[in-house]
């Protein structure tokens, strides 16, 4: 997670972007509020409130690309969360809607999505409980039984990192231990595949009344392996919470009808990773202050030595 050439995620989103929102949503309105959502790091996400010449208010997101290499590289992006979000509806996720696109950013600064407002905010306890976990696992199965037919549109799962000519991270104290997860990882298992959202964790879940009500940020859905979604999720539970509570999200996945997790596509999550140099801003917008690198490397470090070592027999 090294440094990128982000175009401005300071401040509110540029007039004409606020002009366009009035225009794609028609009637005469205007906005009156704008707020910065917390979270994300490629992104800038604002609630937008407009009000209709009769008085009338509304929240839509206006969620603008703002990752000047990662457009470079991508440019479609935009319209790969728009197809997201229609598939997710699809299959009966809940997610926001998507309400309008500019892709090639005609209108806005840069591309950028209109898309409604759920209510909620999403919840980083100090000290996860059972419930919260449970809530954590509970949408997963419906996406992952969904099949590769949901993800029609949407682009295949690959790999961040090559493992080739990886070497292991300078402050691992085990860098045998990740010497052999690269072996492990150059040759892939077959796994059930799906719509996956690629993506999900604690920051990109919308709560109420301590219950989820929408998954976000869809930018990376694809079709892939489902373990995916529960290596990734897993992954931010061990930096987060260490080993325990990663397990204890697998085992209520599980409960609801999710499928095994193969301990390959925990390593793979971890390996893309490299070379984990910063601590999820993320985290740190919902109040995870208390979180620092060496600490969630070091649980890295020794997660990756059970890993390798379960997928080595021992």
């Amino acid at each position: 997670m090294g440094q990128r050439a982000l175009i401005s995620k300071a401040g509110d989103p540029p007039t004409r972007a606020l002009e366009w929102v009035c225009d794609v949503l028609g009637g005469r309105q205007r906005v009156v509020e704008v707020a910065s959502l917390a979270g994300g790091m490629s992104s800038a996400v604002h609630r937008v409130r407009l009000r209709t010449t009769g008085g009338a208010e509304t929240d839509v997101v206006l969620k603008r690309f703002v990752d000047a290499d990662w457009l470079a590289v991508e440019p479609d992006l935009a319209d790969r969360e728009v197809a997201a979000l229609d598939a997710a509806k699809a299959v009966g996720v809940s997610a926001p809607r998507a309400l309008a696109c500019d892709s090639s950013a005609d209108r806005c600064d840069v591309p950028a999505l209109v898309m409604t407002f759920v209510p909620g905010a999403p919840e980083l306890p100090l000290h996860p409980d059972t419930a919260w976990i449970d809530q954590l696992a509970s949408p997963l199965p419906v996406l992952h039984y969904a099949g590769e037919s949901a993800a029609a549109g949407l682009p295949a799962y690959r790999a961040y990192n090559a493992t080739k000519n990886l070497t292991p991270p300078a402050w691992s104290t085990d860098p045998r231990a990740w010497q052999r997860s690269y072996e492990i990882l150059e040759r892939t298992p077959s796994s059930p595949r799906s719509l996956i959202h690629r993506d999900y964790h604690p920051c990109n879940l919308l709560w109420s009344d301590h219950e989820i009500v929408a998954i976000t940020d869809w930018t990376m859905a694809c079709s892939g392996p489902v373990a995916i979604d529960t290596a990734h999720c897993r992954l931010n539970l061990v930096c987060l919470y260490g080993v325990d509570v990663a397990d204890a999200f697998s085992s209520a996945y599980r409960e609801h009808g999710g499928m095994r997790q193969d301990p390959f596509w925990d390593l793979r999550c971890v390996v893309d990773t490299l070379p984990l140099d910063v601590v999820y801003p993320g985290w740190v917008d919902l109040g995870r202050r208390d979180l620092r690198l060496d600490e969630i490397r070091m649980r890295i470090d020794g997660w990756v030595s059970k890993l390798s070592a379960e997928l080595r027999g021992g």
